[in-house]
């Protein structure tokens, strides 16, 4: 049995906690057994944003009719683009996995860890044990049990970026964060997209007329079926059928294209290590229960990032995966002062065209916990910036609680948001939250980002 000060199950972004347990002389243990870097370098967030920035390009071109110019796509080539991102993502894990193999103290193991008895895990034959455990395995694609998807070729966020030929009619089943996005990307590319999705309303986390207007832009180009469910899959040959339910009149409906891509959300990988041998408890969807601490049930195992269930983005799981490991220093110094995760305002994007940006509550959470709120809103087109560029459909709002002047939440939906929305999110986060700061600030005059300070001024 190989003994440990620090193993950590997964090298996604808790890679980092590895990191620093080696530059801190603890021998340390890494087990991944896809990929180093985990979902957001390889199947997440950077190559889809690497697809989705050439689908604003080609989207703003196509606007750019509003103010006077006439621009036209001469070719997207499908292939090239999707090597590139092929080739960064080689080179990155590449590099990654050979610079922990050049370090003394910190073995990595490339394979599947299982958990078999209490603190021990069975990697490539091994048996590994550690005086603390990080267990970060991430999330993977829910298929959801549509009858017939067994006999029927789909994509997911996984396999999608392996394509080598654009498809002609893409059927998106989930109209979440991964659906619409890829259905921005390409429609914007000559596809033709449609997405069905069993909520009423797109990326339904967020208030009523943010997901409206989303939809109404994004409808110009994108066939979109909200309030329905996908009930069974069909092909003949290349062409694959969706037959779909409206979910309030039981009418069907029948859809037909060469490419179907399933984005129903995510389910934990946490099965796989089987954490429940070593005694760590998992709730009824099989996410890891941790406490604020990033503490597991199990003394001196810990758990952050998708595994857990809490908000899936990787900024989240890079301040879990800090928070961790601060905790993990303390406990190793024998300090009972350890430090919590607060999940009260966290920022989130949509990159779409619109862009959609949000940090801590929405309006319709604020007006369900607090009586008194201070709202205040300004659109694109009020702005000078905002006139300049055409008068793009979309607001700034900021809710605050009135009896302090603390900000509850914001949402900006339309250019930049997500670039806009951080000046927001730095107050919240600098100490001292108060919409005045925001109010107050001097603004480069005539830059986008005067539409803040606009929906401070207007806060009432």
């Amino acid at each position: 049995m190989k003994e440990y000060d620090l193993l950590v199950v997964g090298g996604g972004a808790a890679n980092k906690i590895a990191e620093k347990a080696h530059e801190n002389g603890l021998d340390t243990a890494l087990i991944e057994k896809d990929a180093l870097l985990g979902t957001c370098v390889n199947e997440g967030c950077v190559p889809s944003k690497m697809l989705i920035h050439p689908a604003d390009v080609i989207r703003d071109a196509q606007k750019a009719e509003r103010i006077d110019i006439s621009l036209s796509l001469q070719e997207v080539r499908f292939s090239q683009l999707m090597e590139r991102i092929r080739a960064r993502r080689q080179r990155v894990v590449t590099a990654k996995t050979n610079s922990i193999r050049e370090k003394e103290g910190y073995d990595l193991y490339e394979g599947r860890g299982v958990f078999i008895d209490d603190y021990q895990l069975e990697v490539n034959d091994e048996i590994l044990t550690a005086d603390q455990i990080v267990i970060a395995t991430g999330a993977r694609p829910s298929i959801p049990p549509i009858d017939g998807i067994e006999e029927v070729d789909y994509l997911t966020n996984r396999t999608l970026l392996e394509l080598k030929q654009q498809p002609n009619k893409l059927i998106i089943i989930g109209g979440g964060y991964i659906g619409v996005e890829y259905a921005h990307f390409f429609s914007a590319i000559g596809t033709d997209v449609t997405i069905i999705g069993r909520s009423p309303h797109l990326i339904k986390s967020e208030d009523r007329d943010v997901c409206q207007l989303l939809k109404n832009e994004l409808s110009k180009r994108v066939q979109i079926y909200t309030g329905f469910e996908a009930k069974q899959l069909l092909h003949n040959g290349e062409t694959k059928k969706v037959i779909a339910r409206d979910m309030e009149t039981n009418d069907e409906i029948e859809l037909m294209g060469d490419t179907i891509l399933i984005a129903t959300g995510r389910t934990p990988s946490s099965d796989i290590t089987q954490p429940e041998k070593t005694g760590v408890k998992t709730n009824d969807n099989g996410f890891i229960i941790v406490d604020e601490y990033m503490r597991t049930s199990k003394e001196r195992i810990w758990a952050t990032g998708d595994a857990t269930g809490n908000p899936m983005f990787k900024h989240v799981a890079d301040e879990e995966n800090r928070i961790a490991w601060m905790n993990i220093k303390r406990v190793l110094e024998s300090r009972s002062d350890l430090i919590a995760m607060d999940y009260s305002s966290i920022p989130l994007a949509l990159f779409t065209k619109p862009e959609v940006a949000r940090v801590g509550m929405t309006l319709r959470e604020a007006q369900g916990k607090y009586d008194e709120l201070a709202i205040g809103t300004e659109e694109y087109a009020h702005v000078v910036m905002g006139e300049a560029m055409g008068k793009p459909k979309g607001f700034c709002r900021i809710i605050v609680d009135r009896r302090t002047d603390r900000i509850l939440g914001a949402t900006i939906i339309g250019p930049h948001a997500s670039i806009l929305m951080q000046s927001i999110i730095n107050v919240i986060y600098s100490g001292n939250n108060n919409y005045q700061t925001l109010r107050d600030s001097i603004y480069i005059h005539p830059s986008l980002s005067k539409i803040v300070r606009r929906a401070a001024l207007n806060i009432k």
